[in-house]
């Protein structure tokens, strides 16, 4: 390699170099971002709780349930292996043969990744899954819900713990409540049946939202950890690019004042 090539591979790595910072800033942004409005999220979910138990409403159990799985991947890419993860886990759980449920798929670039079998198996491809889009997605999963008569939704995805630990989670939301017979409350004008009603879809939506927000925080999450260990390495990688450079531009010169020393002996 010249000189002139090597200078041009230490610009092209420094140019990348800058993208990936830049790209772990915005990922550590709409983390913190993100983080806020699911703490808001999750203080509105337990007060919906308190009452749930306050009112003695519970779910109903019954033995054969019409479930409802959701798979949440990512939405873009450069998250390091956060899309794989999930993919494996979705074949895994779609290639057991007690697996005959209805299922949704989130996100753009994991629905890429996975075989147009599966996808085509899907009731719905969400491929926009953004912030700004939170709510149109809840809409569109409790309709499926109300559709399918389902009892229980089964949501697969990654919730991390802290910056650098996530893991794969299910977690169960009940679509269906029972309020106890010898409930004393008074609801006014409301009778039980709709106060129920109400409730369960404040609940369904508040926790479908806390998950999708969990699963888009883990995401930016694993782009940051990936970025910084990208930009970790094309350091490196200029580091020792220079100094290969130095050093070959000083051979070079050594080697010119030698032909000059020598030209001069002659």
């Amino acid at each position: 390699m010249s000189l002139n090539e090597l200078k041009r591979f230490i610009a092209g790595i420094s140019s990348i170099m800058r993208t990936t910072v830049a790209m772990r800033i915005l990922s550590m942004s709409l983390n913190t971002i993100l983080k806020k409005i699911l703490s808001k999220s999750q203080k509105s979910l337990n007060q919906i709780l308190e009452i749930i138990n306050m009112l003695n409403i519970r779910n109903i159990e019954k033995d054969n349930k019409e479930i409802l799985y959701i798979f949440i991947g990512a939405e873009r890419s450069l998250c390091g292996n956060y899309t794989n993860q999930i993919k494996k886990k979705f074949i895994e759980a779609t290639q057991e043969s007690s697996f005959n449920f209805k299922y949704i798929l989130v996100g753009n670039v994991f629905t890429k990744l996975l075989p147009e079998e599966k996808k085509n198996k899907a009731i719905l491809l969400v491929k926009d899954f953004a912030k700004k889009n939170v709510e149109n997605i809840y809409k569109k999963i409790l309709e499926i819900t109300k559709i399918n008569n389902t009892d229980e939704v089964r949501i697969v995805y990654r919730k991390t713990k802290g910056l650098f630990d996530k893991e794969i989670t299910t977690k169960s939301i009940f679509t269906k409540y029972s309020m106890e017979k010898d409930n004393r409350f008074s609801f006014g004008h409301f009778n039980k049946s709709e106060v129920l009603k109400i409730l369960e879809k404040i609940i369904i939506k508040q926790e479908l939202i806390n998950i999708i927000y969990e699963s888009l925080i883990s995401e930016q999450s694993a782009r940051f950890v990936a970025m910084n260990a990208a930009t970790n390495n094309a350091k490196k990688m200029v580091e020792k690019g220079r100094m290969m450079y130095n050093k070959m531009r000083q051979t070079r010169i050594t080697r010119d004042l030698q032909n000059i020393v020598s030209g001069l002996s002659i």
